[in-house]
C-alpha cells in the first residue's frame, strides 16, 4: 500500500487533470466512448477487447495485447466488448524514443512504409513486464505529475529496447516526415480550420513558402491533403454520429444535401444513407 496517501493527494504535483501523460482505466462491457484526440497517444489494450472505428476503418475488432497509435486530431469511438483495462501514453511535444533517437531518425534512415489503416503492435516482454508494474502503482493511488512523465519517457525507451525499427517505422509511419516539427504542427492544428489559408495565417510562413513546405513535408498539396482529412471525418461521422445526413450536410459546410451525395459517392462509392446502412452504429 501507497505510504502517507494524504500527502499524496494532496500536493499540487497529484495530477487530477482529465487527460494525464500516463493513463490506467477500467471499462465495463457495453461501454461506448468518443473522442478526439487532441496531442498523440498510444493506447495499450492489457484485457478484454473493443471495436474501434477512426477514420475509414469501421467496427475493427482490437483483442488484449495490442498497442494503437492515434496521430494528433483522430477522431475514434470505442465500443467495449467485454470488460477492459486500458493504458494510455499521451504526448503534446515531438517524441523521442531516448535522447539520442528522435523519430524521425526512422524516416532519415529510409525505414518508413506506407502508413497502414491502423497503426498496431503487439504488446510482449520487458513492455508487459512495464505497463504491469505501472497499473499496481496507479492503482496504489501514485499518480505524481512528475513520476508519469519519467515512467513515459521509460515507455519510449523500451519501444527502442525491445522494438525493431522497421516495426517502429510502420507504427510511427502516420508521423514521420522530412520536417517533423512542421508536419506537428499541421497536425495539431487542422482541425482548427475550414481553410489552407486559415492554416497558413497560424503558420509564421508566407502563402508560397508555406505551400512548398507542405509539398516537401507531405508529398502532396495542403488542399488536397486538407480534402483527404475531411473526407475522413465525414465517414466517420456517417458511421458513428448520431446527426442525420442534413445535420451532417451542415456540419461540413455543403451548400445542399446534393452536394453532400455527389461528393460521398466520388469518395466512398456510395452516398451517405447507403454507407449508414452498411454499419450498426447508426441506423
Amino acid at each position: 500500500m501507497l505510504l502517507y496517501a494524504s500527502e499524496h493527494t494532496s500536493c499540487f504535483n497529484y495530477d487530477t487533470k482529465a487527460a494525464p501523460a500516463l493513463e490506467v482505466s477500467s471499462h465495463k462491457k457495453g461501454e461506448v466512448m468518443e473522442m478526439e484526440i487532441t496531442g498523440t497517444a498510444i493506447s495499450f489494450l492489457l484485457s478484454g477487447k473493443y471495436l474501434l472505428s477512426v477514420g475509414k476503418e469501421v467496427g475493427r475488432e482490437v483483442i488484449a495485447g495490442k498497442m494503437l497509435l492515434f496521430p494528433p486530431g483522430s477522431l475514434i469511438r470505442v465500443e467495449f466488448l467485454a470488460d477492459s483495462t486500458v493504458t494510455v501514453s499521451r504526448e503534446h511535444e515531438i517524441m523521442r524514443l531516448c535522447e539520442c533517437f528522435p523519430i524521425e531518425k526512422l524516416y532519415q534512415e529510409g525505414r518508413t512504409v506506407k502508413p497502414a489503416a491502423l497503426s498496431i503492435l503487439d504488446i510482449h516482454g520487458e513492455m508487459q513486464s512495464f505497463l504491469d508494474h505501472y497499473i499496481r502503482q496507479y492503482t496504489n493511488g501514485l499518480k505524481c505529475i512528475y513520476y508519469a512523465e519519467l515512467k513515459n519517457k521509460e515507455l519510449f525507451f523500451l519501444l527502442r529496447a525491445y522494438y525493431r525499427k522497421e516495426d517502429l517505422a510502420g507504427f510511427f509511419a502516420p508521423l514521420l516526415t522530412k520536417d517533423l516539427r512542421f508536419s506537428y504542427f499541421v497536425y495539431q492544428n487542422y482541425r482548427k480550420v475550414n481553410s489552407v489559408q486559415e492554416l497558413i495565417a497560424l503558420s509564421s510562413y508566407s502563402v508560397s513558402g508555406f505551400k512548398k513546405r507542405f509539398q516537401e513535408t507531405f508529398g502532396t498539396s495542403a488542399s488536397e491533403w486538407l480534402r483527404d482529412k475531411r473526407a475522413k471525418n465525414i465517414f466517420h461521422d456517417l458511421n458513428c454520429s448520431p446527426l442525420s445526413i442534413k445535420e451532417l450536410c451542415y456540419k461540413f459546410d455543403f451548400a445542399s444535401v446534393s452536394s453532400f451525395n455527389a461528393f460521398c459517392k466520388s469518395h466512398f462509392g456510395l452516398p451517405p444513407g447507403g454507407i449508414r446502412k452498411r454499419n450498426y452504429y447508426v441506423k
